[in-house]
């Protein structure tokens, strides 16, 4: 993986050619980074865009017109090396397209780009999917990124709440693995405020949709600090963290997921919420990650 970075009068952002993965994001005149660093005892992986599928597969397969295929957990763009089509100071344009590997699992030809700008005190990230082909294109995409939680020296993960711009509902959470009960407890029946607790992660992840915020902070009591992300046009958010480790992930989602007992969730054409892109066409959206202090 080769990694690149950008910069503006405020940020610096690096990021690596391996699924345009995030790799640092940092003021210019601190040392603190709000990208989750990978660190052997810990979660291991980099932040990665999950593409043409989110979530996992039964037995790691999908039946499409009767062929059934191989898919791993979140689609194969997290091991692809992406190439650079575009590259400024404070911006950057990965690309990845079809080739031999991915027509055997995914049997379309596609373009999917990232592109990665710092405005001001933020850093957008624009995805696009591309179908050059001529039939529709199935697909799901979204981000992965890992957010450093606790950020300072003496905090603690529990310091920490996710804060949403528009009450969410329990009855929206469609991913949750532990007794509901936990999450229950912590932000009641409805809520804007969900404080932390490694507690809410023992068994897996949470996942929102629909998701009702157009923006969500996690925010530390403690200290001020954290990383806002903004949500408008995304179908689900997802949440997630490995007990006991140093991270957040906070996740954007476009497409269909994975729900607890939902029936024929191997049959991609039956997956619910799955983007059919027309040929020829170009499906886009945005989103924004800005790190407070």
């Amino acid at each position: 993986m080769k990694i690149y970075q950008i910069e503006n009068e405020n940020l610096l952002f690096r990021s690596g050619t391996l699924c345009g993965e995030h790799v640092s994001l940092r003021y210019r005149d601190e040392d603190i980074d709000y990208i989750w660093q990978p660190r052997p005892g810990h979660w291991e992986h980099g932040s990665f865009v999950c593409f043409p599928l989110m979530g996992r597969l039964p037995e790691g397969s999908y039946e499409l017109d009767g062929q059934r295929y191989g898919m791993p957990m979140h689609g194969f763009a997290q091991s692809k090396e992406f190439r650079v089509v575009c590259r400024e100071a404070d911006s950057i344009t990965y690309e990845l397209r079809e080739d031999a590997e991915t027509m055997a699992a995914y049997p379309f030809p596609f373009a999917l780009r990232l592109r990665y700008t710092l405005k001001g005190s933020a850093l957008e990230i624009v995805y696009e999917v591309e179908n050059p082909g001529d039939a529709p294109l199935p697909f799901s995409v979204g981000g992965h990124p890992g957010f450093t939680c606790p950020l300072l020296p003496g905090e603690e993960f529990s310091d920490y709440e996710l804060v949403f711009s528009e009450e969410e509902r329990l009855s929206d959470v469609v991913t949750f693995y532990s007794p509901i009960e936990v999450l229950e407890r912590a932000m009641g029946k409805a809520g804007r405020v969900l404080p932390l607790s490694y507690d809410l992660f023992r068994d897996g992840s949470i996942c929102f949709r629909p998701v009702r915020s157009d923006a969500v902070t996690l925010h530390s009591r403690r200290s001020g600090r954290g990383v806002r992300l903004s949500l408008t046009g995304a179908d689900c958010f997802q949440i997630w963290t490995a007990p006991g480790s140093p991270f957040l992930c906070m996740e954007a989602w476009h497409g269909a997921i994975t729900r607890r007992g939902w029936a024929e969730q191997d049959v991609w054409r039956k997956r619910e919420g799955t983007i059919l892109l027309p040929p020829g066409e170009v499906w886009r959206c945005s989103h924004t990650v800005e790190p407070l202090r």
